[in-house]
C-alpha cells in the first residue's frame, strides 16, 4: 500500500516538490533512502518537509508522538533545513505552533506531543541515546563512520526510517553513506533505495 502524502497540507504550505523529491523522498517506501544530488537541487527544502511530513505522522501506541532527529556536519548544517521548518511553520501556523530551546537543540509540537532534536556530527556524543522515529541527514558525505555507528543503533527500537542527503565529494573516513547508497541500488534489497540526481 503506498505512503499516503499530505497533498492538503502541502497546498496549505505552498510546497510543490520537486519530481525527484516527491518520487525519491516523500513517497519511499524503503527505511534506508541514500540521495546522492548535485548542489541548489532543492534537496534543504525536500528535507524541510520531510521533517514536517514525519513531525506529523500519527503517535505510535507504545512509544508515543514522534521524534524526528536532524543529523548534520555541524550544527550550522543541521540548521539549514531546521530553520526552514521553524520558519515555515511559524509562517503558516503562528509562533505559537512551535516550541523551541535552540540551547538545547530541540523543537516540540505542544498540540501532539511531537518532538525534533537537531545534532552535530562534530560533537558525536549528540547522537547517543534516543529513540528516533524518522533521521534526516544532510551533508550526508561529511559524517564520519563513527558517529553513524552511535546514531544507528538508536534507530533499531521504532525501526526509524533514514533519509541520508549528500554530494558525491565523500571523505575519506566515511563508508556508510557509500554503503547505503549501493545497497539501495540492489533490487533485492527493499529496505533501501537510493538515487542520483546529477547537474545536467
Amino acid at each position: 500500500m503506498a505512503k499516503a502524502l499530505p497533498y492538503r497540507r502541502w497546498r496549505v504550505l505552498d510546497y510543490r516538490p520537486n519530481a525527484w523529491a516527491l518520487e525519491h523522498v516523500h513517497k519511499c517506501e524503503a527505511r534506508f533512502g541514500a540521495y546522492v544530488t548535485c548542489r541548489q537541487c532543492g534537496k534543504t527544502v525536500g528535507a524541510a518537509h520531510e521533517i514536517d511530513l514525519q513531525m506529523e505522522q500519527p503517535v505510535d501506541p507504545i512509544y508515543g508522538a514522534p521524534h524526528v532527529g536532524v543529523m548534520g556536519p555541524t550544527y550550522d548544517k543541521a540548521e539549514l533545513s531546521v530553520n526552514k521548518y521553524i520558519n515555515l511553520m511559524r509562517d503558516k501556523f503562528g509562533p505559537d505552533y512551535l516550541k523551541v530551546n535552540l540551547s538545547k537543540h530541540q523543537i516540540s509540537i505542544p498540540a501532539t506531543g511531537a518532538r525534533l532534536t537537531w545534532m552535530s556530527a562534530d560533537v558525536p556524543e549528540t547522537a547517543q541515546g534516543h529513540t528516533f522515529s524518522a533521521l534526516i541527514i544532510d551533508e550526508a558525505q561529511n559524517v564520519p563512520d563513527k558517529v553513524w555507528e552511535l546514531v544507528y543503533p538508536t534507530l533499531s527500537v521504532r525501526r526509524a526510517s533514514v533519509r541520508a542527503f549528500g554530494t558525491p565529494d565523500i571523505t575519506p573516513d566515511q563508508t556508510w553513506f557509500k554503503a547505503l547508497y549501493w545497497l539501495g541500488q540492489d533490487v533485492d534489497e527493499t529496505e533501501y533505495h537510493s538515487f542520483t540526481l546529477s547537474a545536467y
